[in-house]
């Protein structure tokens, strides 16, 4: 939860603090489009996470009711 908060104020950051024509604005633009990859990375692993959460309580019902039918 902190940490979009913190890339959020880095990007603030970075934007102040370049000039979109020097090196130092292509290396804020380069770090902005790095940190907007990890975040959408995290997004993707944190839904694939929640995903595989689901599948495995509808495998553990699945087992649960086989139990159930063979005892």
């Amino acid at each position: 939860a902190a940490a979009p908060a913190v890339s959020s104020a880095i990007g603030q950051r970075l934007d102040a603090a370049a000039a979109p024509d020097d090196d130092i604005g292509r290396l804020a633009r380069d770090l902005r489009t790095m940190m907007a990859r990890i975040e959408q990375a995290r997004d993707e692993q944190a839904a694939a996470r929640e995903a595989l959460a689901a599948l495995n309580a509808g495998l553990e019902d699945r087992v649960a009711a086989r139990t159930r039918e063979l005892e």
